[in-house]
């Protein structure tokens, strides 16, 4: 049975009330101005995202959707700064064209929180407040605080499913919503995961779920996801490809190896507030985020654009190895610092005296202790224009096994000849996704049978 909802006055009163006696419990002083508010505080949480938001795409459009839900009810959302939803659910705010109510939960020692010295915008409705207790978080004041928490993702374990339990065993007078996702979108519930959820729903949560109908916002796409732009005319032959790898076998001091890689965050050129903007404002979709995504993408644009992530100047360069292809991918390790693997079975294969008519560069490597050894025209001091040709020899690898070379600048591959380029793949079957390449496609796995017979005869 549902209890009937209080008068408007009775209900102010009440929230009131319940914000006086949680803050007194929480050991912080909130501004008159905050206990006498209104208006429903309605707080979006998180389990941090990790080093791939994109894999969160469903969680991060959803926290967008409760956001547009939380103004049209009257509410207003309310985040803690340094929180991990608080960038998504700040930014989801601007974009609606609002401010959140924005906490800073500062030290009780008066030294000046983490969040005061890092953010870089002050927001009109942001307060700071403190806590007598230091063992308060600020997820347990952004969930004890609000009068109703959306769960956008929980990890077993962690600091916000401990919290949201000890909320819902409180039976306060709000609700709690917990995301499930629903297959195809995004990446597959965990059996951990999906026991989180259930166990927060059988204490008292609502399970809530988005549908959206399926959009794809590649539009030369068909419904088998077949790039509607390939044509027969552009699947290579079978000799054709046949030469190609006989090519890179025999000759291989002619290529240089680009490697693609999966997708973590914005593509090349995209800058961070049109990613993020895009994972909050684009309906979720099954988003393949493979290197063979990637090197579709290449390929079908015709375009390779450089990052600057692991440049010392930041500036953007596309990056090939002087060294056979099969060395690559067979000699590949896992970068724990980068996250990555350095090289992918995926990538393309360009001549090099047409990446030389580009513009592309042997690197310049040099150590850092012997800076007088560094040749005085390439030095960041000397031309700055050619900075991005040096890289460190490095300290626990030996940077110059890759035998790099770089590009500074996007790549226009229109320019390259049918036979100035190959395009690999790790395994045979996966030649028949390249449909939209003028240049010869070959697998890994061909690449090898043909150098084991070679190597037999």
């Amino acid at each position: 049975m549902f209890s009937a909802p209080l008068p408007p006055r009775a209900a102010d009163d009440c929230r009131s009330a319940w914000r006086v006696e949680t803050a007194k419990r929480l050991a912080v002083s909130l501004p008159e101005s905050l206990i006498d508010d209104t208006r429903p505080w309605h707080a979006v949480v998180s389990s941090r995202l990790g080093r791939t938001p994109l894999a969160h795409h469903l969680e991060l459009a959803t926290l967008y959707r409760w956001v547009q839900q939380t103004v049209d009810s009257l509410a207003v959302p309310l985040t803690v700064a340094s929180t991990a939803a608080d960038r998504w659910v700040t930014r989801a705010c601007r974009l609606v064209g609002i401010n959140p109510l924005r906490l800073e939960l500062e030290p009780s020692d008066g030294r000046p929180s983490e969040s005061a010295t890092n953010d870089s915008v002050t927001l009109q409705n942001s307060f700071r407040i403190t806590s007598q207790n230091s063992k308060v978080s600020r997820d347990e004041v952004s969930i004890m605080l609000a009068d109703r928490v959306d769960v956008a993702m929980v990890r077993r374990g962690g600091t916000i499913h401990r919290l949201l339990l000890q909320r819902l065993a409180l039976n306060e007078p709000a609700t709690v919503r917990v995301l499930v996702p629903v297959e195809p979108w995004g990446q597959p519930v965990s059996p951990g995961s999906s026991r989180v959820i259930q166990e927060l729903i059988d204490a008292g949560a609502v399970g809530y779920c988005c549908h959206w109908d399926e959009v794809d916002d590649n539009p030369t796409k068909n419904r088998n996801g077949i790039n509607a732009l390939g044509t027969a005319s552009t699947i290579q032959s079978a000799a054709h490809c046949k030469f190609a790898a006989h090519q890179l076998l025999n000759h291989s001091d002619d290529w240089l190896i680009h490697c693609t890689r999966g997708r973590q965050a914005a593509w090349p050129g995209q800058s961070d507030d049109q990613f993020f903007d895009w994972l909050l404002l684009s309906a979720p979709h099954a988003v393949d985020l493979s290197p063979l995504a990637t090197l579709q993408r290449i390929v079908s644009q015709r375009q390779l654009i450089g990052s600057g992530r692991t440049t010392r100047s930041g500036r953007p360069i596309v990056c090939f190895s002087d060294r056979p292809l099969l060395d690559v991918v067979g000699q590949r390790v896992f970068r724990p610092h980068l996250g990555r693997w350095d090289a992918e079975p995926f990538g393309i294969a360009i001549r090099k005296v047409a990446a030389q008519r580009m513009g592309a560069q042997p690197v310049i490597y040099f150590d850092p202790k012997k800076r007088s050894a560094e040749p005085p025209d390439l030095s960041n001091t000397a031309n700055s224009d050619q900075s991005w040709r040096l890289q460190p020899v490095g300290k626990t690898y030996d940077w110059t096994a890759e035998r790099e070379w770089r590009l500074p600048t996007a790549i226009d591959l229109r320019q390259l000849a049918g036979d100035e380029a190959v395009v690999f793949v790790a395994s045979d079957h996966q030649c028949g996704q390249m449909i939209d390449s003028k240049w010869p496609i070959i697998s890994i796995e061909s690449l090898q049978r043909t150098w084991r017979s070679t190597v037999a005869t």
